[in-house]
């Protein structure tokens, strides 16, 4: 299990299942934030909890992924797409930087 949250802790995140490998992406937003993503498919190994009102969704121009954010510290906790895979799931990818070091440092 792997768990992170925002610099604020209203929003969290935990990965139950195994995670292989991990990106650091070059796209601008990813760049900017130095995340380093863990992907997962939306209900299967993660759960994201946040209240109601402290989740920023931002929907890049392309409308292929909402961003999500905290409302209250801004920290980007990860990203979720719009869109569904050939296999009806939503893929997701959560900031491995705001989890503890010692608990992603394994991985690839």
């Amino acid at each position: 299990m792997i768990e992170g949250c925002c610099y604020c802790g209203a929003v969290r995140w935990r990965l139950d299942g195994p995670l292989e490998s991990a990106t650091i992406c070059n796209c601008t937003a990813c760049r900017r934030s130095g995340a380093i993503r863990g992907f997962v498919y939306e209900g299967q190994d993660i759960a994201l909890t946040a209240p109601d009102d402290d989740l920023i969704r931002y929907v890049r121009g392309d409308r292929l992924l909402e961003v999500l954010s905290c409302r209250a510290c801004g920290n980007p906790v990860g990203w979720r797409s719009l869109q569904t895979g050939v296999d009806g799931r939503h893929r997701m990818a959560v900031n491995l930087r705001l989890a503890e070091p010692a608990t992603v440092f394994a991985i690839r």
